[in-house]
């Protein structure tokens, strides 16, 4: 046999990753824009394409959690009147 698997040898269990997270695209994005300004010299001027997206998506994240906390408070209120009308 050649550089292969041998036929004695076992089969390796597939491990299934779980898909990324928004925070771990994040992550990879600010690392990805670090090393290519590492490569480049860093020398440019104002933010770049990645800063901007990064701005962007971290604004809209913050409008939906704050959209997901009144949300939160009024379903909190509803189960409260519930209770109370028992």
């Amino acid at each position: 046999m050649g550089m292969g698997m041998g036929m004695g040898m076992g089969v390796a269990p597939v491990v299934v990753a779980p898909a990324p997270t928004l925070g771990d695209v994040v992550v990879g994005t600010v690392i990805g824009g670090a090393i290519n300004s590492a490569i480049s010299g860093g020398h440019h001027s104002g933010p770049s394409s990645t800063d901007r997206l990064l701005e962007n998506q971290q604004r809209q994240d913050e409008r939906q959690i704050d959209n997901q906390k009144a949300e939160i408070e009024q379903l909190k209120a509803e189960i409260q009147n519930m209770k109370v009308a028992k």
